[in-house]
């Protein structure tokens, strides 16, 4: 597990923001590191050494967000685009799915729902859309569904 207050050590061209000292507020390049000293070359050209814990360095934060990537912000997008739905789904059944994917049986449960899925669909190509609904319908409600010769 990741800890989520790891430091990202501070490298050369690193872009930070002076804390306190002298330059603070100031904004530069680090252009030297001496254990946990840096030399940052500031904007104006002027350089000063100071403690690597008086510096914000806005390079090692991105380092670590793009590490971490969160879904929200910046995840590079996905080969097939997803929605979040919710739905109703028996306890015991997920559960029982859940333990299924960490023995590694199936996938995922998000992955065996839209597989179900697609084949659901793509059995029903064929059909209009008002065949597909009341198919979906026969299925959906209880009772609905009038039993055939294999005994359904």
């Amino acid at each position: 597990m990741r800890n989520a207050h790891r430091k990202e050590a501070p490298r050369i061209a690193d872009k930070v923001r002076v804390k306190s000292g002298v330059g603070a507020g100031s904004r530069g390049v680090l252009s030297a590191l001496r254990g946990n000293r840096v030399t940052v070359t500031l904007t104006d050209g002027t350089r000063v050494v100071v403690s690597v814990l008086d510096v914000t360095n806005y390079s090692a934060a991105a380092r670590l967000a793009w590490e971490r990537m969160p879904k929200r912000a910046g995840r590079p997008p996905q080969a097939r685009k997803k929605i979040r739905v919710s739905l109703r789904i028996d306890a015991a059944v997920w559960k029982d799915l859940g333990r299924l994917a960490a023995q590694g049986r199936i996938k995922s449960r998000e992955n065996l729902v839209n597989t179900l899925l697609a084949d659901t669909l793509r059995g029903h190509r064929s059909l209009d859309d008002r065949s597909v609904l009341s198919e979906a319908r026969l299925a959906l409600v209880p009772g609905s569904r009038k039993p055939t010769e294999k005994g359904r």
